[in-house]
């Protein structure tokens, strides 16, 4: 989806069970960041520290689990025509999975921050953590997006998900008219489980982009896949 978090990154962290209930994590992680340099291209891009934050989360039996994740980070470049500059970026992340029903399971994500575009599905693809703005300031861009999603079980065999996720990036007035703005995504399936470790399944999905100067373009399309999972 669009709006999730996905990042593979080399990480140092610590788990510890804060109760049965409970569990907390801290860590660091590679810096990796991407940096509009519109304005002056010959900028490159630095980090004074490792990215770090926390993750704390709660699993009330068989209610699910509910999530909260920080991260804290520094975004610099080195410029040609503009002063060497660093700002700080963060961001916060709330995410829960809940059964509704014996046959129904509820997800919820919610992301914002500054300084963190470049940790989104559909943000990861551009410079999209900081860019300079109209008085060759650095800034960190606010980034937020939300997902919700719903699995229905119609059968033991047979179950369907319905998903919606959007993103929004806010832009400074120096990026160029297509720089990504805001995406919405949506998709639903349904999946036969053919096997224990095997399933195929039928989804259409539409997307929608919008640039910053406000223009727009949307796709749909239907994918047939079958999955098959090596361990339990």
């Amino acid at each position: 989806m669009t709006s999730v978090i996905f990042v593979r990154r080399p990480v140092l962290h610590y788990t510890t069970a804060l109760s049965d209930d409970w569990q907390l994590a801290v860590g660091i992680e590679d810096p990796d960041t991407f940096i509009d340099t519109t304005g002056d291209p010959g900028a490159s891009r630095h980090a004074r520290a490792p990215d770090g934050g926390f993750n704390v989360r709660w699993t009330p039996g068989k209610l699910g689990h509910v999530q909260f994740s920080t991260i804290f980070r520094s975004i610099g470049i080195d410029g040609d025509t503009v002063p060497n500059q660093d700002v700080l970026g963060w961001g916060v992340n709330v995410a829960g999975v809940f059964s509704v029903t014996p046959r129904d399971t509820a997800q919820v994500w919610l992301v914002y921050g500054n300084g963190i575009g470049g940790m989104g599905n559909d943000t990861s693809f551009v410079d999209s953590d900081g860019a300079l703005d109209s008085a060759g300031h650095l800034v960190a861009l606010q980034y937020w997006s939300t997902l919700a999603a719903i699995t229905h079980r119609w059968t033991p065999r047979w179950r369907s998900t319905a998903t919606y996720g959007y993103a929004n990036l806010e832009n400074t007035a120096l990026q160029s008219p297509d720089a990504f703005h805001v995406s919405h995504y949506a998709s639903v399936n349904v999946i036969y489980q053919v096997l224990k470790r095997m399933s195929i399944g039928l989804e259409g999905l539409y997307g929608r982009k919008e640039a910053h100067d406000g223009d727009t373009a949307d796709a749909f399309r239907i994918q047939l896949g079958v999955s098959f999972r090596i361990f339990d």
